[in-house]
């Protein structure tokens, strides 16, 4: 996160020339105005993540079962990354990140094929559809097509009905799933053929690079105590073509 610089008061309006009110008032709008100045950007994204991995143990990233056999476990390793990115979170941004909201009950999922659709984890200002930044799913190694395709389909809900502007995709494990990205890219492709689909993406209010073109952050933390590495997935709607 970048801290933006502020121009310091002069004399007449500093606050020991005001009186008590007009001190709260001025505080209030100093606070306001730096935290709107600080706007998450994809690379701030990127750092926390990067910092928030970097920091999960090996008792997170594997879980040890009876027989000594480990596991990778997608919801201890989930919540381990929360506590992570929660600890490495500027204190002063107006985004927070939320774990497992549901939407259920959402007026902008009415009429629309996604269940009930809870993702891993959200980037945004709750209250207001103005700050909707990243969604994120998490998935472990053993990740099945199946699994992947309902993800994609739910991170591209996210940012074309709802308006997230980050996709992130973040696999853990020793290796990444097999065909990991022929299952992305067609999932992708799948949910661009259902003919409603086509219209929230031509009528989003997007970018025209953001409107001809899905691009997913796919995340693979490899090991424990290091850093997750990413690529983008760009997969062009009109041509079904992807390029990592």
């Amino acid at each position: 996160m970048e801290n933006r610089n502020f121009e310091s008061e002069g004399p007449e309006n500093s606050p020991s020339a005001l009186d008590t009110d007009s001190q709260m008032n001025m505080y209030q709008l100093i606070r306001q105005q730096r935290i709107f100045a600080m706007d998450m950007n994809l690379q701030e994204t990127r750092n926390l993540i990067c910092q928030a991995t970097s920091k999960i143990s090996d008792d997170y990233f594997t879980t040890l079962s009876v027989g000594s056999k480990k596991r990778w476990l997608e919801r201890p390793y989930a919540y381990e990354f929360y506590h992570q990115m929660r600890k490495c979170w500027p204190e002063d941004c107006c985004l927070i990140i939320s774990g497992e909201v549901s939407k259920a009950g959402h007026s902008n999922f009415k009429n629309l094929d996604t269940g009930k659709p809870i993702p891993d984890f959200l980037i945004h200002r709750p209250g207001t559809m103005d700050d909707n930044w990243a969604i994120i799913e998490v998935k472990s190694q053993k990740a099945n097509k199946n699994r992947i395709y309902r993800d994609v389909k739910k991170l591209l809900t996210f940012k074309y009905k709802i308006g997230y502007r980050q996709m992130i995709y973040l696999f853990f494990g020793k290796k990444l799933p097999k065909k990991i990205c022929k299952y992305i890219q067609e999932g992708i492709d799948c949910w661009w053929h259902e003919p409603a689909n086509k219209d929230l993406v031509r009528n989003s209010s997007f970018e025209q690079f953001e409107k001809e073109t899905a691009v997913i952050e796919l995340w693979w933390h490899e090991s424990p105590h290091r850093p997750a590495k990413y690529k983008e997935m760009a997969y062009c709607f009109e041509s079904a073509t992807t390029t990592c």
